[in-house]
């Protein structure tokens, strides 16, 4: 039996199949700056979403934040980019997509 309807989201990747209730759904992209405030939102169906950013997996050390995604030409993480959000057909090559652009 194949899945026809589902919705799926980890961390800052979401998968939709099919269409659950008779009408896109709706995927919120946190604003950078504050976590209260969305940035925009997204109505999709059947697709994927992915959002990398550097506010929420990082740490500190004298006082410059280094997250998850290491850019090897400064040897630490880049800070030109706050978030990247990427839609597509497939949650491999979205979250992949996302984190690659990030710096």
């Amino acid at each position: 039996m194949a899945l026809r309807k589902a919705m799926v989201g980890v961390g800052g990747d979401s998968r939709v199949i099919g269409n659950i209730q008779y009408n896109r759904h709706n995927i919120a992209v946190r604003h950078p700056q504050d976590p209260e405030a969305m940035l925009y939102v997204l109505p999709f169906l059947d697709s994927s979403v992915s959002t990398a950013g550097d506010y929420q997996r990082y740490y500190e050390q004298d006082n410059v934040n280094y997250h998850h995604v290491i850019d090897l030409t400064v040897s630490g993480s880049g800070d030109r980019v706050q978030s990247v959000t990427i839609i597509g057909p497939g949650a491999v090559e979205t979250d992949a997509l996302s984190s690659a652009c990030l710096y």
